[in-house]
């Protein structure tokens, strides 16, 4: 951590998605390592998941959680304290992107 700021482990790369590489070396055990939050899919893109409070959950018609000797490919995660709030920062003057209506 530096300056008090998270980093952001990503597990794999759009490449590796673009050349059809949709199995992970890494399970859920391993990559909750890294984080405790954060969003990506499970092995064979077979559903999409979030991660929050440490709980991988995989939505696919119906949620359920994920064993945690499932693996994964394509995923983002980050600790994040129940007392910290997120808010995003972007590079206009507003603290929210201009609206698109006028």
């Amino acid at each position: 951590m530096r300056d008090g700021i998270q980093p952001l482990s990503q597990f794999s790369t759009i490449d590796a998605l673009m050349q059809g590489i949709y199995d992970g070396p890494a399970t859920f055990n391993e990559v909750s390592k890294h984080g405790d939050f954060g969003i990506g899919t499970v092995n064979h893109l077979d559903g999409e998941m979030i991660g929050l409070d440490g709980f991988f959950i995989k939505s696919l018609g119906m949620d359920r959680f994920i064993a945690s000797s499932q693996k994964t490919r394509p995923l983002l995660l980050r600790f994040v304290s129940s007392r910290q709030s997120m808010r995003p920062r972007f590079r206009n003057s507003g603290p929210f992107p201009p609206s698109r209506n006028g």
